[in-house]
């Protein structure tokens, strides 16, 4: 599995918003995916308005396999929220709960 955390880190400079920008991103991971057999999990940010999903391009979202939505039940020291909110090819896995304790 190849990780790239976030998408606007590994995004060189271009614009996330324009297609075309966006299509040579996802044409860039298919290539990757394609020359080393590996999975690509690119992290990315909603944007300010959750509710519209993440930022950018939807050329992005529209060429996605599988898309999970995590977000923290509460503000601080809340479960972690895990939707699956895109599922290629397969049936969807039901939304998951996650704690995350630190020491």
């Amino acid at each position: 599995m190849i990780i790239l955390d976030t998408l606007v880190r590994c995004f060189g400079g271009a614009d996330e918003n324009d297609s075309k920008d966006m299509g040579a991103f996802v044409r860039g991971c298919d290539e990757l995916k394609a020359k080393t057999g590996a999975s690509i999990l690119v992290v990315h940010h909603s944007g300010k308005d959750e509710s519209k999903g993440a930022r950018g391009s939807s050329a992005f979202r529209a060429a996605l396999d599988v898309e999970y939505k995590i977000s923290r039940e509460g503000k601080k020291g809340g479960a972690l929220i895990i939707v699956c909110t895109k599922m290629e090819r397969c049936r969807r896995a039901g939304n998951q709960s996650l704690w995350h304790a630190r020491g």
